[in-house]
């Protein structure tokens, strides 16, 4: 006989049903925890690729250099980086800014500063152009990586 005033819902509900659905959420929480692992196992990697680059482990590191818009203010500016490492123009080069901590003379632009390279032989040229109607000047570290 059924009480009148139980849910229908719950009270229909076996114990094997339960059961059944725990084991299905185990498995959802196995396949999680296992996925994660996997994350963390990436993560790992991910550490052991930046060591490189930064010249632990025997990859190339970054090498740095300072970039001079001079004393007048200019949205763009092309500079020649001399580097014996751009062994040809078939060579790639990645650069970013290097946010080195300094007193700027420009504070809070270096983050809108667009950086392209273009390798050529000993040496590589570098575009750089100011992503806002602002204008530069003064000095600015970059980070560099060249790459056969």
């Amino acid at each position: 006989m059924r009480r009148l005033n139980a849910d229908p819902l719950v009270s229909d509900v076996q114990d094997s049903d339960l059961l059944r659905l725990r084991d299905l959420l185990q498995n959802q929480i196995d396949l999680i925890d296992a996925e994660i692992d996997a994350l963390v196992l990436i993560d790992v990697d991910f550490e052991a690729r930046i060591a490189a680059l930064e010249g632990g482990g025997g990859g190339g590191g970054l090498t740095q250099a300072v970039i001079d818009f001079g004393s007048t203010a200019v949205r763009e500016k092309v500079f020649t980086i001399t580097d014996a490492g751009v062994v040809a123009p078939t060579y790639k080069v990645v650069v970013k800014m290097a946010y080195t901590g300094e007193d700027s003379e420009n504070p809070g632009v270096d983050e809108t500063i667009l950086l392209a390279a273009q390798a050529g032989t000993g040496q590589f040229t570098l575009f750089a152009r100011v992503a806002s109607n602002d204008a530069v000047r003064g000095q600015f570290t970059i980070n560099y990586q060249v790459a056969a």
